[in-house]
């Protein structure tokens, strides 16, 4: 009974001072709406991309740029990190680089040979 009264009282002020109760309703709004977006934008499509680009270890590889002279010793130690998940040692691109053609094709095509092992994460759920 009692919370009625006061529930009662509370919206027959709300409605006597509606001017001010729309503004309180539109600040409120003004305020809320545009953290409601950015809340979705963030578990919505930023979240969604981020998830795609943690799982994918295509997106996790590191491509030296240049190419150096490594001992096995330092690619080793290397491996040993616990940052490190797979190495592979690779070629100079130039050795690797093959020039593909069939007899039914028309066209010369580019390839490229990549080493690889057996733990390779981008060669996982592949038979061998």
């Amino acid at each position: 009974m009692r919370i009625f009264k006061v529930l009662r009282l509370a919206t027959r002020d709300y409605l006597h001072e509606w001017q001010m109760s729309g503004c309180f309703v539109l600040a409120l709004a003004a305020v809320l709406g545009p953290m409601l977006v950015l809340f979705g934008l963030k578990f919505g499509i930023v979240g969604g991309m981020l998830d795609q680009l943690i799982q994918d270890p295509a997106n996790r590889e590191i491509r030296p740029v240049g190419s150096g002279r490594y001992t096995a010793a330092w690619l080793a130690e290397l491996r040993q990190r616990p940052d490190v998940a797979f190495l592979v040692p690779r070629t100079r691109s130039i050795a690797a680089t093959l020039q593909l053609k069939s007899e039914q094709a028309d066209r010369i095509i580019d390839a490229e040979m990549l080493p690889s092992d057996r733990k390779d994460p981008l060669l996982e759920g592949i038979p061998e």
